[in-house]
């Protein structure tokens, strides 16, 4: 029988494996010694979402980048399937910006 903690520790050398950079959570956190959030409600880090998609769209300028990042972090239904589903759409197909 695995326990939480190996299948987190496993989880994470999987991810290690496929060249993902890993940060341990509390040192990112809001009071942590490299804060990546206001708090432990953001679950989306916006400096690494800004890289990411700039990283991905190098053509594209900075103002429609943070207009995406806005629209991702906006989604606003009171169905959390259909937020699940725009967030998914924005995935395959883009944000339209």
């Amino acid at each position: 029988m695995i326990n939480e903690d190996q299948l987190e520790n496993l989880t994470i050398d999987w991810f290690k494996g496929l060249e993902y950079e890993y940060e341990y959570g509390p040192d990112i956190a809001y009071d942590g010694e490299r804060p990546e959030r206001k708090d432990y409600k953001q679950v989306i880090l916006p400096g690494r979402l800004f890289s990411a998609l700039r990283r991905l769209n190098p053509e594209v300028p900075d103002s429609a980048i943070e207009d995406a990042i806005h629209a991702l972090l906006t989604i606003s239904d009171p169905i959390l399937t259909n937020i699940n589903k725009i967030f998914h759409k924005y995935l395959i197909d883009g944000v339209p910006v």
